[in-house]
């Protein structure tokens, strides 16, 4: 089965969710789990398994969902 991403990505004061399509704002770090709860409704809708990967300038980790 084939992964969907979905990218934080970091813009001055502030995080965009980058999905197919959509560009998401977040506000601040802490919103990666309103990030996560995204990502599940999105996984809901499109009955695929769904991966959450963050990205910062130094710093890359995944958090799956």
């Amino acid at each position: 089965m084939e992964y969907n991403e979905y990218y934080l990505l970091p813009r001055e004061d502030r995080w965009l969710l980058k999905t197919p399509g959509v560009i998401k704002p977040l506000k601040t770090f802490q919103d990666l789990s309103a990030a996560r709860e995204f990502a599940r409704r999105l996984e809901q809708n499109q009955e695929a398994r769904v991966r959450v990967q963050l990205q910062t300038g130094e710093w890359k980790g995944l958090a799956h969902v």
